[in-house]
């Protein structure tokens, strides 16, 4: 089985240069499913996915040219090491600016 896939990304430091490449995966296909190092990596990458955050609230509040993002979390939310966004709206956010994250205790503000 062969996979195609075009991809665009942006390499960012001060400013952002857009970058793109075609990709081709071939992996074998057995009649009889068999655990391969492929399948292996396949599966590891898949569990990695970013996943929608089910049970929080999410507020954005524009504060001149600052976004001040809020996750209210589940009564037992799970760690939060580090976050990643994606806006949808293409030239509404700059992505080479410094983001910080502040996790603060339930009852503060």
């Amino acid at each position: 089985m062969t996979l195609t896939a075009a991809r665009d990304w942006l390499v960012c430091e001060d400013t952002c240069i857009p970058e793109g490449a075609d990709l081709t995966l071939t992996l074998p296909v057995a009649p009889v499913p068999t655990r391969t190092r492929s399948g292996a990596c396949l599966s590891r990458d898949r569990d990695a996915l970013p996943r929608p955050i089910r049970g929080w609230t999410v507020t954005a509040t524009g504060e001149g040219p600052k976004v001040r993002l809020v996750l209210a979390s589940p009564p037992t939310p799970p760690t939060l090491a580090r976050s990643v966004s994606f806006p949808f709206g293409e030239g509404q956010i700059e992505p080479s600016t410094r983001r910080r994250l502040r996790v603060t205790g339930r009852d503060s503000h």
